[in-house]
């Protein structure tokens, strides 16, 4: 759905420790994609000690699906996070909008 994103957190000490240069992102287990160092979006759900960076949703069907992201540095790539499982819920638009009642 246009405007929707992914958001997941990770730990500002682990970002500069392991000196972080990318993500990667895994939809429904296909090839892993580089989503570069995303926007950071922290939030009062954001894990003490860390940021909550955000993905743009990839455009997909309708149904289910899983994606995964993982930190990479110049040494390559580190353990993918756990996959999030999620559903795809069409929506119509509505049709023949007016305005109705009210007086003349």
């Amino acid at each position: 759905m246009p405007g929707q994103s992914f958001g997941f957190d990770y730990l500002t000490a682990d970002f500069t420790n392991f000196s972080v240069t990318r993500f990667e992102m895994r939809v429904d287990g296909d090839v892993w994609v580089d989503v570069a160092i995303p926007s950071v979006a922290d939030d009062p759900n954001t894990l003490t000690g860390a940021h909550t960076y955000v993905v743009p949703l990839p455009p997909l069907p309708t149904g289910g699906h899983s994606v995964a992201f993982r930190a990479c540095n110049t040494g390559g790539c580190g353990a993918a996070s756990p996959e999030f499982s999620f559903t795809l819920v069409a929506f119509t638009s509505p049709a023949n909008v007016r305005i109705v009642g009210g007086t003349p």
